[in-house]
């Protein structure tokens, strides 16, 4: 076989042992313009080195293996454009390209066979002469070329071409026209198409046994396609604009010029948006330049942020360009959508008094998939080094952690002690390497058993926690310890490993100056391996059997009575293998020795045996919990079950305290599966309220599963049963009291709105949410005094002639029910309320009313009340039901006393209430004016001066609103000398004086 180059003149010299394309030493047809930045989809070089690479529109570079993989996507070198060494090294070697789709056969040395070449690196072996002629005619050997064996696993090997088939990106001839097989469709490519997009005559196979009937027809190509003209293969859309603009400005959060302590890190030096256009785009590269009387190494490592999430290492200025340049950042902007970014530094070694700024010179120093624009240059603020140290904070290993199990939920995997130095220290953000952080989830820092804030996966084995918002102050020499806790994945002894990897991902601000403190981690880094609980971080391993129970929760608390699927365990169960779990046991318990503990079994023959209300078994033999399942946590399909109590007699009195309930349904769990689940159960109406109950898995003696060869597994974690924690049964209950927010007397005057006659708390039981439906007050009025009301109005009027309207309003101020009027009889029903308060739950309701304008000139007293009888606990004034819908007891507290409802008397006499929150109704309010303590003292007044300040007075207002319409001033001084005021008249030209407004402005009037 004859293997011809069809090369033309060689432009360059080849290194074979580099294995990439070089720049001819002193070659003069290479001489591409320096420039500072280069665009996705160019070629580009360094300053130093010769090598070409292709900038793909992923943000990588690729190599080029050799002259002829080169010579199947370009014609020439003429557009190579040559960047600084830093900008090349900031992008990141993705790989190599490999031969055009559609262009040559290759084959190696070492192996007979001929493919043809697909996309992607795709090739199909041609399994014999009849194909090869059939698809390039009898010349068919003139267009292969020799790939070098180490460049073969470029490649992969797809189908075969046992017939003349059309191939994905195929170039063929049909009747002296040019075609692609592109994506099933068969796209005609014109004379202007094949030069827009550098496609060779000789590409194009002329065989005439070229079966092409399983295309369609499709659109004819006739300008660049960047489909065709990427080396790197990562454009998916047959579109000339490959991406979106972008457009780059100063963001309205960069930071102010300011002096910054020496030894700070994460300085905000520079914030700026990058914005997309009409279509989606990718940021790929930015370099910024460094500029104010300084050095380079006034700044050390630099840092490309968003928020608080570092998106890259750490980089320092070129000590020659004052450039530094991040690349390979790959940050997908949608159209139209704004994200903001930051650059911070450390401190170098700078010098007191040193400047430092950074900017984005132009729009060549930024790099997207489409143009870039904006207003260059984008330029920070000067920011000068003071003759100051900042704090510095200590990150340190702390105690000690125990290795999580496969499946556990809130598994602590992490602890740390962050310590202040010489200020106080308020930390924003923490940023953790977590080894196959990807296997695990729901990452959460905790601070003295409190959740502080959730973490997020940025990849790269990065979680970071962002509580800029509230931020954690440790005070100067003070600590805090943190832990970290996640849902375990990955597989039985995965190493779980947590440190901090940089210092900059500690950003803690300091109290003294307001800049970024140093970080020390050097107790908290990893050690560079991080391999065992001795080295500098969190070491543990996941523990994982073939079988994996982990306790999940709940923590002891509290159920209702006459409940439906309340919660007494919650369990995963992981597999490392298919398997079949074809036996469970479960142990349910119940409290009937008194002693508050389900757990313990025990049952107190002597007087709480079974046949009492408590236990499992009430005094009817009846179950105190039914519907026993075992239920998916996160789907809530039923997997087991239900299963009801076998023990229902006296004759054990054991069963009353525990029984078994052995589930026997068939399920299957997939190798690396995790099922999160949970055991359920109703509770039943007749349970003693506070009664306790709770549940466990019967590892040792009760459970069966087994492999997909039908054998049992034993090889089980734990080996002990996991049990539940108490779950105490309480009534659905709601108190009612009177609220400390308004205790006294109130003022108030007739015809004004919103007046506060009342403040009620309500408190919910631990059980259930409550929901209050309806609620009846009683009115009471005197005109005499508080301490006489009577329900409904007094001697000389009604209290529904005084009082209009009246609403109930939450603590926000929200309506809840209302407005309604009274009764004559002074009763006050506020129906389909529908007011819910959670359980454990302590709400607000206040009673507001607008009163009337009657005719009555005196003073009138009134108070309004939750009415209950004497000595009774309830009121029937409160209607309330669980969530279940069942009627909840409503207890009413009186100030200290309980039992009375909010009627501060000893009886429920009508005639004799008194109440020690009330309101006193006046007619009107009052009006007095006075002196102001600014009014100036006696002066003498100078002929013909103006503006001359004479006196001041105060308005006090109670009770109600006034607008003063008409104000009169009399001169008084004449009457003190024997004259009058006339007769000083003409001496006093003009009277202005200024006065607020309605609207809180100052205005002025004036007379003569």
């Amino acid at each position: 076989m004859q293997h011809v180059i069809q090369t033309g003149k060689r432009a360059l010299s080849v290194a074979v042992a580099a294995a990439t394309i070089m720049f001819s030493a002193g070659a003069t047809l290479l001489a591409p313009s320096m420039a500072s930045a280069a665009s996705a989809g160019d070629l580009i070089k360094g300053t130093s080195l010769s090598t070409v690479y292709y900038y793909g529109f992923d943000g990588m570079r690729y190599t080029f293996p050799n002259e002829k993989t080169f010579m199947t996507w370009y014609s020439d070198f003429d557009d190579v454009t040559t960047i600084s060494d830093s900008a090349l090294a900031a992008i990141s070697l993705a790989g190599n390209v490999v031969y055009r789709p559609g262009s040559y056969w290759v084959k190696i040395q070492s192996d007979p066979k001929t493919y043809a070449v697909s996309t992607d690196g795709t090739i199909h072996w041609i399994e014999s002469e009849e194909v090869a002629v059939d698809l390039a005619g009898s010349n068919w050997a003139m267009g292969i070329h020799d790939v070098s064996d180490v460049f073969f696993t470029d490649y992969s090997v797809g189908t075969s071409l046992m017939e003349a088939a059309a191939f994905d990106y195929m170039l063929f001839m049909d009747g002296g026209d040019y075609f692609i097989a592109m994506d099933g469709e068969k796209r005609e490519i014109s004379s202007a198409g094949r030069s827009a997009n550098n496609l060779q005559a000789g590409f194009f196979l002329d065989g005439t046994g070229i079966d092409d009937s399983a295309l369609t027809a499709g659109t004819e190509i006739t300008s660049e396609s960047a489909m065709l003209v990427d080396p790197a293969q990562t454009v998916t859309e047959d579109d000339s604009t490959i991406a979106g603009d972008l457009e780059v400005s100063l963001s309205s959060s960069n930071p102010a010029a300011a002096t910054v302590p020496l030894s700070s890190t994460g300085i905000e030096m520079l914030s700026f948006d990058v914005e997309a256009g009409a279509e989606d785009s990718t940021f790929n590269q930015v370099t910024f330049t460094m500029s104010g009387l300084s050095a380079s190494t006034d700044v050390g490592n630099v840092y490309l942020y968003e928020g608080v999430s570092r998106l890259t290492d750490a980089r320092t200025v070129n000590s020659s360009t004052r450039m530094v340049t991040f690349g390979s950042l790959n940050l997908d902007i949608e159209a139209g959508d704004t994200r903001t970014f930051t650059l911070r530094a450390d401190e170098g070694t700078a010098a007191v008094g040193d400047i430092v700024a950074f900017s984005i010179e132009s729009a060549d120093d930024v790099v997207g998939s489409g143009d870039v624009d904006g207003n260059f240059p984008v330029e920070g603020n000067d920011f000068t080094f003071a003759n100051v140290t900042s704090g510095t904070l200590v990150v340190a290993e702390y105690g000690s952690i125990d290795n999580p199990t496969l499946g556990e939920d809130d598994a602590i995997i992490g602890k740390f002690k962050i310590t202040a130095g010489t200020e106080d220290a308020e930390v924003q953000a923490v940023t953790l390497k977590v080894d196959n952080a990807a296997d695990h989830s729901d990452f959460w820092l905790w601070i003295d058993g409190a959740p502080v804030v959730e973490g997020d996966y940025l990849g790269n084995k990065l979680v970071a926690f962002d509580f800029s918002d509230e931020p954690i102050v440790i005070l100067e020499g003070k600590n805090e310890v943190f832990e970290l806790t996640a849902d375990i994945g990955g597989q039985n002894g995965d190493d779980v490993k947590v440190y901090v990897e940089n210092s900059v991902d500690v950003i803690a601000i300091g109290g003294d100056y307001g800049f970024g403190q140093g970080v020390t981690i050097s107790d908290y880094d990893g050690d560079n391996s991080c391999t065992s609980t001795a080295d500098e971080c969190s070491f543990s391993d996941v523990l994982g059997g073939d079988i994996t129970f982990v306790f999940n929760g709940p923590s002891a608390g509290d159920i209702a009575v006459d409940s439906q699927d309340q919660v007494l365990l919650e369990f995963s169960l992981s597999s490392g293998e298919e398997v079949t779990v074809k036996d469970l046991d479960v142990l349910v318990y119940a409290d009937d020795n008194g002693n508050n503990d389900a757990t313990d079994a025990t049952d107190d023959d002597a007087g709480n045996a079974d046949g009492d209300a408590d236990g499992l078994v009430n005094t009817s033999t009846e179950a105190n919990i039914t519907d026993i399942k075992i239920v998916n946590a996160d789907t809530g399909t039923v997997v087991m079950g239900p299963l009801e109590l076998d023990a229902l007699t006296d004759a054990a009195a054991a069963d009353d305290a525990d029984q078994t309930i052995d589930f026997t349904d068939d399920f299957t769990l997939e190798a690396g599966e995790t099922l999160n689940l949970k055991v359920t159960a109703d509770i039943d109406n007749s349970v003693t309220s506070g009664t306790e109950f709770a549940a466990a898995i019967d590892i040792s003696a009760g459970i069966a599963i087994y492999d997909s060869n039908d054998d049992v597994i034993t090889n089980i974690v734990p080996s002990s049963d996991i049990t539940g924690y108490n779950q105490e049964a309480l009534s659905p209950s709601i108190t009612i009291a009177r609220a400390t927010s308004l205790t006294g007397q109130g003022l108030a005057v007739q015809g004004k709105e919103g007046n506060d006659l009342l403040h009620l708390s309500l408190t919910a039981g631990e059980a259930s949410d409550v929901e209050v439906t309806d609620l009846t007050f009683h009115g009471y009025a005197d005109d005499t005094a508080e301490t006489t009301m009577t329900l409904g109005g007094a001697a000389t009027f009604q209290l529904e002639d005084i009082v209009s309207s009246c609403s109930l309003y939450d603590a926000d101020g929200a309506l809840v029910s209302g407005p309604e009027s009274l009764t004559t009889d002074g009763v006050l029903t506020f129906n389909s309320m529908n007011y819910t308060v959670s359980a454990g739950g302590v709400e607000l309701l206040v009673l507001s009313c607008d009163l009337s304008n009657p005719s009555d000139t005196d003073d009138e007293w009134i108070a309004f009340d939750l009415r209950s009888d004497a000595d009774a606990t309830t009121s029937t004034n409160v209607t309330a039901v669980d969530e279940e819908g069942d009627d909840v007891t409503v207890t009413i507290t009186k100030d200290g006393v309980n039992a009375l409802g909010l009627n501060d008397t000893t009886t429920a006499d009508d005639d004799a209430f008194s109440s020690s929150v009330y309101a006193t109704i006046s007619q009107y309010g009052t009006l007095t004016v006075a002196a102001s303590s600014g009014t100036p003292s006696a002066d003498l007044l100078v002929t013909g001066s103006s503006n001359n300040h004479v006196g001041e007075f105060v308005f006090t207002t109670t009770l109600e609103d006034y607008v003063v319409n008409k104000l009169e001033i009399e001169e008084v001084a004449a009457a003190e000398f024997g004259g009058s005021a006339s007769d000083y008249a003409n001496n006093i030209s003009l009277v202005t004086i200024s006065y607020p407004t309605e609207d809180g402005s100052t205005d002025t009037a004036s007379a003569v």
